[in-house]
């Protein structure tokens, strides 16, 4: 069961581990609006799906990502937002 009341920053922490295995530095503190995003291969984004997923026991099909995500910088920030709705 997911938990709906979880607070942003705890978001963006899970995020940064999730993201930090897949980049080739890890991400600051101060980095929560750098984009990734050319840093990933396709497969990886799949596995950060996936562990997103785990970690947060919620489900997020291809097209609410895709809509979120496509063409738009891949950042904590974002990812956490996206996460935090996904909750709610």
């Amino acid at each position: 069961m997911p938990e709906v009341n979880m607070e942003l920053n705890e978001i963006q922490k899970r995020v940064v581990e999730i993201l930090n295995n897949h980049i080739t530095h890890d991400i600051e503190d101060n980095q929560y609006d750098k984009n990734v995003a050319d840093e990933l291969d396709s497969l990886d984004v799949v596995e950060i799906i996936m562990a997103l997923e785990d970690e947060f026991s919620l489900e997020i099909p291809d097209e609410d990502w895709e809509e979120s995500f496509q063409d738009k910088p891949l950042t904590v920030n974002a990812v956490a937002e996206f996460i935090k709705n996904k909750l709610s």
